[in-house]
């Protein structure tokens, strides 16, 4: 599976929801992988996790731990608990 739209929320396998993958670019995945969302807000901070020195470019680990401290979760316009013309 391929995870190509900058944004994309991915949850990893055997992570109680509390570990997930935020896709910059073209993400060769497994297929347990799964798309739950997309950031719509804060790209900035995506920005800046992106631009961090890196382990190795094709892993994209950065050097020093990326910790979001604070977020918010919510359903789209339209879905379950989601409101409409959101």
């Amino acid at each position: 599976i391929q995870y190509d739209r900058a944004g994309e929320l991915i949850g990893g396998q055997d992570t109680n929801g509390s570990q997930f993958f935020v896709a910059l670019a073209n993400l060769p995945l497994p297929p347990y992988y799964s798309v739950f969302g997309t950031v719509t807000a804060g790209t900035d901070v995506v920005d800046a996790i992106a631009a961090l020195p890196v382990n190795d470019p094709q892993v994209g680990v950065p050097l020093d731990p990326a910790i979001i401290e604070t977020i918010s979760i919510s359903p789209a316009a339209g879905e379950a608990g989601g409101s409409p013309g959101a």
